[in-house]
């Protein structure tokens, strides 16, 4: 008698085939519509418009606690983070100064 191990019938061979096309593998996924990527791709501009806005209005915000300068135009972003942390700055050295005491 040969082997069974050997010899493996068409039945068994499909068996073996079905069962390996649930595992592992590279998984193929379906393009997305040109429509889904551009609905996709607005709602992700209108998340960084949002977000953006928001970053701006701070900055407007913090514009408005600053000491002003009078340069006549608005401060730019890195203007106006600079100034702030010259202001905070002092701010601090005016805490940290001892106070004369008068009686």
């Amino acid at each position: 008698l040969p082997d069974q191990n050997c010899w493996t019938t068409s039945e068994e061979k499909q068996i073996e085939e079905e069962s390996k096309k649930g595992k592992g593998g590279a998984r193929r996924y379906k393009t997305p519509s040109p429509q889904l990527l551009r609905m996709r791709r607005q709602a992700a501009n209108a998340r960084e418009r949002r977000r953006m806005n928001s970053l701006n209005d701070a900055f407007d915000q913090l514009r408005t606690v600053l000491p002003e300068m009078n340069s006549g135009r608005r401060l730019s972003k890195f203007e106006t983070l600079q100034m702030a942390q010259q202001y905070i700055d002092c701010l601090a050295e005016i805490l940290n100064k001892p106070r004369n005491k008068q009686i």
